[in-house]
């Protein structure tokens, strides 16, 4: 093959490489791969690029299972629960009658309910960490499958740039060669060899066709990798903010609340921010999940086939 043919090739292949740039050597090693290539063996054509295929099927299942949604829907319940609970709290000390209590026994009353409450926000700070781990080894994993899918890409790439070679130099050079000969020969053997020649090469440019279409389901995974890992990672930001400043903060506050006056067992007023304070965080991350996975889902859809 001529350099200015293989540049033609390379030009047509390139509608191909937009999302992965093949080295030279990915290309020296294709364009000799090429002429190997027999596109009369139907066997050799219909298997062609299968491996790549394969590695898809086989990435996407792997992918598909270990989405976290449950983790996510976890998430989900166990901050609305505490919204329920922190909302009972306040009830609960609104109810309390401190003032027909003594100053003692008013204290450890409100100790009481806040020490209550305050472990149930410990297990749930707990289990959100346990929550962030998981979600942390998922955007990593996604990380993974996101290079995986680039080395896919790339193997379709060379598949392509092998097979458009190939296709190109048999149909400029041993397509005319057996035209050459039947129209000088005049026999009819000499002519079927030029049909079925014809036609296995088209059959070949149908399976590199196939292929190109192919090419596009890793295309569409990287896609909705990126928009899982973008809804899991400003969910672990989310969760790491909440148990490492917004919890310690709220509690910080309740003890100035009770601290601040010592005429009284509690501030009314910054006990109601503190908790406000609170439950507009929470608030705020449960908004802001919702509202990724919806466009997460949304961008998703978008893709599908």
């Amino acid at each position: 093959m001529s350099e200015n043919e293989i540049g033609l090739t390379l030009d047509r292949t390139a509608q191909h490489q937009k999302m992965s740039d093949l080295s030279e050597a990915q290309i020296s090693y294709a364009l000799a791969f090429s002429k190997s290539i027999d596109v009369t063996n139907k066997v050799m054509v219909l298997q062609y690029g299968t491996e790549a295929q394969r590695k898809v099927r086989t990435l996407s299942e792997s992918a598909h299972l270990n989405i976290p949604e449950s983790d996510l829907n976890e998430i989900e319940s166990l901050l609305k629960k505490m919204i329920r609970q922190l909302d009972a709290f306040e009830e609960e000390t609104g109810r309390t009658k401190y003032s027909s209590l003594s100053s003692d026994k008013a204290m450890e009353k409100f100790r009481s309910q806040y020490d209550a409450f305050n472990s149930k926000l410990t297990e749930c700070a707990r289990r959100l960490e346990i929550l962030r781990s998981a979600l942390l080894h998922h955007i990593d994993r996604m990380d993974r499958y996101y290079t995986d899918c680039m080395k896919i890409i790339r193997e379709y790439d060379m598949y392509l740039l092998a097979g458009e070679a190939c296709l190109k130099d048999q149909r400029s050079t041993r397509l005319p060669e057996l035209a050459e000969k039947a129209k000088a020969s005049s026999l009819m053997e000499d002519a079927i060899k030029v049909r079925d020649f014809s036609e296995a090469c088209q059959l070949f440019e149908k399976k590199l066709a196939d292929l190109a279409l192919s090419r596009e389901l890793p295309l569409q995974m990287m896609t909705q990798l990126k928009l899982i890992q973008a809804t899991d990672t400003v969910m672990a930001a989310n969760l790491r903010r909440l148990t490492m400043d917004i919890f310690p903060l709220y509690r910080s506050r309740i003890v100035m609340a009770i601290g601040v006056n010592n005429e009284s067992v509690i501030d009314r007023q910054l006990f109601m921010d503190a908790n406000d304070a609170l439950r507009k965080a929470v608030n705020t991350v449960l908004k802001e999940e919702n509202e990724k996975r919806q466009a997460q889902q949304k961008g998703i859809a978008m893709f599908r086939f």
